[in-house]
């Protein structure tokens, strides 16, 4: 572990302890092995540390929740109950999460880059959530998205904020699961009574005014699933393939799903197998794109 991310974990320790505000730089040295001016070698500030423990906190979150959608085996409601446990299990290794999320009148939100990074990270878990509803109902839930996912966040946020840390694997897999239901009947109540029923949020301003559209992790999941489906029946349809060359493109491809489940980063493995699918004139197109999803930076200048 870097002495970075020691500096952090201690720092939360005493976040849960103390709070923030009565937490000193002094003591958070102290929990680290170190002496106060040592500190300031890792962050000039304790608000400069608390931006890193969110960034540190979505990068984790954000990894969980692109593994989750790459579990091709999970059915979408499964997954939707999947995502919610992340979210509990996460939140729930430091009650200092917990107040992050749920004390929003806490002195540190005065600091305009903590807020901003706490809105960033808030919008993710209601996108994510939010997503995964929409792949699940379609249709069905047209006009009233914000509005449920509004309400299974809020229920998830309450929940936390009431109860405490500390709870166990099975305990977070029952909340999720209620959730989970919960979404169920609020999107088949609001569909029944959609002519007369009012919405929270009819035009969603507090979303789209704070918080940017970005690349989110089913759509992702829908854009890599598009693709492979897409090289598959290229591969299949072709006249110009022998039968074992076929079966070779098509492994290739299995190949490359498999290792997207575990990163979305261009291993080895995955570059050989885009160079060699790239010979197939008609996957070229597809690869490239490939290329644009794991990497964007490195995809965009090829």
């Amino acid at each position: 572990m870097s002495k970075k991310r020691v500096i952090m974990e201690a720092a939360l320790c005493l976040f849960e302890e103390k709070g923030f505000a009565l937490t000193t730089i002094e003591e958070i040295a102290k929990a680290s092995g170190m002496t106060k001016p040592s500190f300031y070698k890792y962050f000039p500030g304790k608000e400069d540390l608390l931006l890193e423990v969110f960034e540190l906190f979505s990068d984790e979150l954000e990894e969980e929740v692109y593994r989750l959608y790459r579990n091709a085996e999970l059915t979408k409601n499964e997954r939707i109950t999947a995502l919610i446990m992340i979210y509990l299990e996460e939140i729930f290794k430091h009650r200092a999460y917990v107040n992050f999320f749920t004390e929003l009148t806490q002195p540190f939100y005065e600091n305009e880059r903590i807020q901003n990074a706490a809105m960033t990270l808030e919008r993710k878990i209601f996108t994510w959530l939010q997503d995964s509803i929409v792949d699940l109902y379609k249709e069905q839930i047209d006009g009233f998205a914000v509005d449920v996912t509004f309400i299974a966040t809020s229920v998830m946020m309450d929940y936390t904020r009431v109860v405490g840390p500390n709870l166990s694997h099975d305990h977070c897999r029952r909340i999720a699961i209620y959730i989970e239901y919960l979404i169920q009947v609020l999107v088949e109540g609001l569909k029944n009574n959609k002519p007369n029923m009012p919405l929270l949020f009819d035009t969603p301003s507090w979303i789209l005014n704070y918080w940017p559209e970005e690349v989110t992790p089913i759509l992702r999941s829908r854009q890599l699933q598009q693709l492979f489906r897409r090289m598959e029946t290229l591969v299949k349809h072709d006249a110009s393939l022998s039968e074992l060359e076929m079966k070779d493109y098509l492994q290739a491809i299995t190949e490359i799903k498999k290792e997207s489940r575990d990163s979305l980063t261009l291993s080895v493995i995955t570059k050989s197998l885009l160079y060699y699918l790239e010979r197939l004139e008609p996957l070229r197109e597809d690869c490239a794109q490939l290329r644009l999803i794991f990497e964007p930076e490195e995809g965009s200048v090829q």
